[in-house]
């Protein structure tokens, strides 16, 4: 007998340790928090985090005590602060002209509407890992911030790392960006993203990193990835 009612403690006590999740379980949660833009690429050598908001809502399917899957749909706010240096090819007097141009500073908003899917596993009460597969759909792209160019004497090819200007130089010019840069990224994005959640009392906070597959970048002179990461506080609730 005491056997037995230790049995059925330890299988309690057992249950206990897995998730906030059983199958059949499905659930809600409104989420809000920050993202930490960047870029990654051969087109943003030197750019910098630009920091963001995010706003969306889960819902998730228990399959069993210890996973799910959820699918989400959020608005955030990637990007970054670029810094990067490039070649570029101009044209003067109907004569090609060779130029080094250099993002100082200059802010690249690109907002989605993201999808995520994800598999979670619970490996300790309300801790779970996670990942997936993520689409995203271009909002709003913009630039805004200090674009320096300065001729050079001989055509240049690719990304040339970072170059530093001197601005009081009467050879660099410094042109100031405020606009749309819709046109030149793609619309569509795909990515993975993974992390870690914990849940105590419906309370939800997640943090991950998302790792882009698409190129935005559709000049086809380099690359340029997403490369976030988010942090949330959501609240989860029973259907």
């Amino acid at each position: 007998m005491k056997k037995t009612i230790l049995s059925l403690l330890l299988a309690l006590s057992v249950s206990g340790i897995y998730a906030q999740t059983s199958k059949g379980m499905l659930t809600l949660q409104p989420r809000v928090g920050l993202t930490l833009g960047n870029q990654a690429g051969s087109l943003t050598e030197g750019s910098k985090i630009k920091p963001g908001f995010t706003v969306g809502i889960d819902c998730e399917y228990g399959l069993s005590d210890r996973w799910s899957l959820s699918a989400g749909l959020a608005y955030a706010q990637y990007g970054d602060k670029a810094n990067n240096a490039f070649g570029a090819i101009g044209e003067e007097n109907g004569k090609q002209v060779a130029y080094i141009i250099k993002a100082d500073n200059v802010r690249e908003d690109l907002d989605f509407l993201t999808l995520p899917v994800q598999a979670n596993f619970y490996v300790w009460k309300g801790l779970a890992l996670h990942a997936g597969l993520q689409m995203g759909y271009l909002l709003r792209a913009h630039e805004k911030g200090n674009i320096l160019s300065a001729k050079l004497s001989e055509q240049p090819s690719g990304n040339t790392g970072i170059i530093n200007f001197d601005p009081n130089d009467i050879s660099v010019q410094s042109t100031y960006v405020d606009a749309s840069m819709k046109d030149a990224v793609r619309k569509f994005d795909l990515g993975i993203p993974m992390g870690i959640s914990y849940e105590y009392k419906q309370v939800v906070l997640d943090a991950h990193y998302l790792l882009g597959l698409t190129n935005l970048e559709k000049s086809g002179m380099g690359s340029s990835r997403n490369s976030v990461f988010t942090f949330t506080l959501g609240y989860k609730f029973g259907l």
